[in-house]
């Protein structure tokens, strides 16, 4: 029998709605978070660690101080996996209406780039882990080749779109974009 029909889809969903992280249903159920996020999916469930218990904070402070402290963190973290996305979901949704023809990916990769201040530079490593952070790592997960791919067509891309920003290779760490880098959207007085 597949370890995925041993889950009681009705189990699984009270779990969820209780405020369970994915974390704790993996280990409740002893199956990886994989197999968790692929059933959440198939059986059009809540995603794990999401409901109302967020949104009152004597409810959080009190399933928190009920927990094993490991499983407190863990829970509380996958909140915060959770939120971090919709933080940052206005930055992407304002790049992907100033770069037209960027795919999701390369506008990720602006959105990664142009985060700090000009001249700080991300290795490979700290763009993918920025995009595909909140992704289980699974067959689905791309290589970090994906990054190098990614960067060339945004270069290629910029150069029509926007002259006056540069991405410059670090030799040997990682890309950042050149000091006197500008988008045409950016106030010139910062």
């Amino acid at each position: 029998m597949p370890v995925e029909a041993s889950i009681a889809r009705d189990e699984l969903a009270a779990r969820i709605v209780e405020g369970a992280s994915s974390t704790l249903l993996s280990e409740e159920f002893e199956v990886s978070r994989a197999t968790i996020s692929r059933h959440v999916r198939k059986n059009g469930l809540p995603n794990p660690g999401r409901g109302d218990t967020i949104k009152n904070m004597d409810s959080v402070r009190k399933r928190v101080f009920e927990m094993q402290p490991l499983d407190a963190v863990n829970w509380l973290l996958d909140i915060l996996e959770d939120l971090a996305p919709a933080q940052s979901g206005d930055k992407l949704a304002f790049l992907r209406e100033k770069l037209p023809g960027f795919t999701k990916l390369q506008v990720q990769v602006v959105a990664v780039l142009s985060s700090h201040r000009r001249g700080h530079t991300f290795t490979k490593q700290n763009i993918f882990d920025s995009i595909y952070a909140h992704r289980i790592q699974d067959d689905d997960t791309p290589d970090i080749r994906v990054i190098y791919v990614a960067i060339c067509h945004v270069r290629a891309k910029l150069k029509l779109l926007c002259p006056d920003v540069s991405i410059e290779t670090v030799y040997g760490v990682g890309y950042k974009l050149s000091d006197d880098s500008r988008f045409p959207w950016e106030n010139l007085n910062e």
